[in-house]
């Protein structure tokens, strides 16, 4: 789970947000790029 809170940390220092949560994976979106699904395991 650690690797997973750093590339979060990660992608919202360079602009994703969480924009939803299917399961167990969590959807980022970022205004300018595509949406990004991270499995959160």
């Amino acid at each position: 789970m650690a690797k997973v809170k750093e590339l979060l940390r990660f992608l919202r220092k360079h602009g994703y947000e969480e924009a939803r949560q299917s399961g167990s994976h969590l959807i980022l979106a970022h205004q300018q790029r595509r949406l990004l699904s991270v499995p959160v395991h």
